[in-house]
């Protein structure tokens, strides 16, 4: 099949396949609450469409997720531990990324 090399893979009305690519390449997802669970299903996502990620949780154990995502998925996945309770924090870890 020719076309994007990531996308979701979607299949028409005729049992045609098609990749659908979101067009994300060179696009930032900042994912809060992405060490485990809904977040990190969200961030792979994301990665596996391209984008650059970054895992913001109170968790420690974001920074492995990002590693694990990494790991699979070619581009930049950053992992901050911050309390999302915190605005000062959070601030502090966009400008850190962007």
């Amino acid at each position: 099949m020719d076309g994007p090399t990531h996308g979701f893979r979607v299949t028409d009305e005729l049992g045609k396949d098609h990749i659908m690519d979101l067009n994300l390449d060179e696009q930032l997802a900042v994912i809060v609450g992405g060490a485990a669970g809904i977040g990190r299903a969200i961030a792979e996502a994301f990665a596996g469409e391209g984008a650059a990620v970054a895992l913001l949780d109170r968790d420690p154990e974001v920074e492995a997720t990002a590693v694990e995502i990494h790991q699979h998925y070619a581009g930049t996945i950053a992992a901050n531990v911050v309390d999302a309770s915190d605005y000062g924090a959070v601030q502090a870890a966009v400008q850190q990324i962007v």
